[in-house]
């Protein structure tokens, strides 16, 4: 305690530590006095959780070993009431819980919340008694993020729905809140379906996956999924023993599965680069990018035309659509006198209304015309063409020339003879 130093080091904080401290000091022949009086606040532990529908989440809250806690609590201030979770003398009182917590959380201090839904993102606060004090524990800041779908034109996609919690349902509706129009995607009510009730568009499209919703299973089947079914579904359920208004179950977003392809090219070829829509596609704006380049723009069409003042220079002149009225949804793009430099990842967008959708993706390669697969370049064949006679000739004359010399030691022939015929050999060559 040099210069006076009293101070101590309190380890391994705890909320239960939170209080008023106070230093005595004693000097020899008085009685000890204050001298430093610390206010202590312990935060509560922070936490953020991120999570999928469906998926069971662990909400922590640590207290202290060996506290005699009273009650134990979870909240949400957002809501109203704005408990979670209950829990007093060794047992949870569900008659404390918000509705839509019902039978879905255990636990004492931390709790587990069941098939969470998008609509459990919010705040969550723990907090126990202890010694008549309500002491906050931790705060967690859970988000349940909608899960995102995609699919390719023609196919058939399930929107996910499941609460088991209560499979007993009045009430289910499917809805796309982008659209203006007034219906839903799907609408059941008191054990059938209403087919006039839906937007015109998924008329004779859309079934229950299960017809007898079996452990809450709501989900639904979409047919014949096309670039118009993108946007956001929202599936809501109502119970048959609530009063209240149904509640959302799940969010999903369906997107555009873009098609890819890979094309191989030589130096001086036209490309078509594919893009497809579904015929009676509206569509604002048709784009092609390579996301590598500035600018970006390979091709522009918007308002009944084509932009080349927006193109990168490179592709000046050199492309163009391949059906110009775009009749069947051809979106593809022609792509002239492609070079090396050419070589990359292209992307066709489409945009209708405030949405874009990238509907191919193509991976281009573009070499050099011969290489090493013929041999070599374009003057390369022309030494070869040349070459191979010179050679077939120098062989053929080593060839001949061995032989004589081997007959001329089998036959041991006159010099004379010798001298001829090579002379004659010569003179074929």
């Amino acid at each position: 305690m040099k210069d006076g130093d009293c101070s101590v080091i309190l380890k391994s904080i705890a909320i239960n530590d939170n209080g008023t401290y106070e230093c005595y000091v004693g000097i020899p022949g008085s009685y000890p006095k204050v001298f430093s009086i610390v206010h202590l606040k312990v935060d509560p532990v922070q936490m953020n959780i991120t999570a999928a529908p469906g998926h069971t989440v662990t909400l922590p809250c640590q207290v202290p070993k060996h506290n005699n806690i009273k009650v134990a609590e979870w909240i949400r201030p957002d809501l109203m009431p704005d408990y979670v979770f209950w829990y007093q003398n060794g047992w949870s009182d569900p008659d404390f819980q918000h509705q839509s917590f019902k039978n879905r959380v255990d636990g004492d201090a931390s709790v587990i919340l069941k098939n969470v839904k998008t609509d459990d993102t919010g705040t969550y606060k723990c907090g126990v008694v202890q010694r008549e004090t309500n002491q906050w524990m931790s705060i967690i800041n859970l988000t349940v993020n909608p899960p995102e779908i995609q699919a390719k034109s023609g196919e058939d996609v399930i929107l996910h729905c499941r609460d088991p919690s209560n499979p007993n349902i009045l009430v289910l509706r499917w809805i796309r809140p982008d659209l203006k129009a007034k219906g839903y995607v799907y609408f059941f009510r008191e054990s059938r379906s209403y087919e006039q009730y839906q937007y015109p568009s998924f008329h004779g499209r859309v079934k229950l996956r299960d017809p007898q919703m079996k452990d809450g299973d709501f989900s639904v089947i979409l047919n014949h999924f096309s670039i118009n079914d993108t946007g956001t579904y929202e599936c809501y359920v109502g119970r048959n023993n609530t009063g209240s208004d149904p509640e959302i179950i799940n969010i999903i977003h369906l997107k555009v599965k873009a098609d890819q392809e890979d094309i191989t090219a030589k130096s001086g070829d036209h490309v078509t680069l594919p893009c497809h829509v579904p015929q009676n596609t509206q569509i604002l704006v048709v784009e092609w990018i390579r996301p590598d380049l500035e600018p970006e723009y390979v091709f522009l069409y918007k308002n009944g035309q084509s932009h080349p003042d927006r193109q990168h220079p490179s592709f000046k002149n050199r492309v163009e659509l391949k059906d110009s009225g775009m009749k069947d949804g051809n979106l593809s793009v022609i792509v002239k006198n492609v070079t090396i430099t050419d070589t990359g990842t292209y992307e066709c967008h489409i945009y209708q209304s405030q949405r874009n959708h990238t509907m191919s993706i193509i991976n281009l390669d573009v070499h050099q015309p011969g290489g090493d697969e013929r041999g070599g370049d374009r003057d390369g064949h022309v030494g070869l063409i040349v070459g191979l006679p010179v050679v077939v000739v120098v062989v053929f004359a080593g060839f001949m020339i061995y032989g004589i010399c081997r007959r001329l030691k089998q036959k041991q022939l006159p010099a004379e003879a010798a001298d001829y015929e090579l002379q004659d050999l010569n003179q074929r060559n």
